[in-house]
């Protein structure tokens, strides 16, 4: 029984693509845009509380706002490097990856605190657990797929 014609140009379009290398630009590309929307997401929450009294929030100090800004700033400028298949942006994804995970650890260890200004919609320990196991998976991700995915 012959195949319909879209599945045979789908299976002729993935034969050009080892399986390996194509889960990987998958994966690379899924990073960019988790950081992107990661990023917008951070900017339009603090603009938003930081210039409305919506639900009683209180305006962020000026240190937690630029920080978030700033942040927000660097996950969307990565993420887009990202999917632009920029190899210096893919390093310091994994190097900002790293020291989320390094701030992680300080955090678990009791060696890092935090004076409670971030307003998050998770708890703290939910929402650092995905951060950190994220943050694992991007550095892996990205280590074991640079040479196929930049070469």
């Amino acid at each position: 029984m012959n195949k319909p014609i879209k599945m045979q140009k789908i299976n002729t379009f993935l034969r050009l693509f080892p399986k390996k290398c194509l889960k990987t630009e998958i994966l690379i590309k899924a990073i960019g845009y988790i950081e992107v929307a990661i990023g917008i997401c951070s900017f339009l929450g603090v603009m938003t509380v930081q210039f409305t009294s919506l639900y009683g929030f209180s305006q962020k100090p000026t240190n937690v706002f630029v920080f978030v800004v700033l942040s927000a700033g660097v996950s969307l400028l990565l993420g887009a490097g990202t999917l632009l298949r920029n190899k210096k942006a893919c390093n310091l994804l994994i190097f900002f990856s790293g020291y989320v995970i390094l701030t992680k650890l300080l955090k678990y260890a009791g060696l890092l605190k935090f004076n409670g200004d971030l307003i998050t919609i998770f708890p703290s320990c939910a929402k650092d657990t995905m951060s950190f196991l994220y943050h694992i998976f991007v550095i892996s991700v990205l280590m074991n797929g640079q040479k196929k995915y930049h070469g």
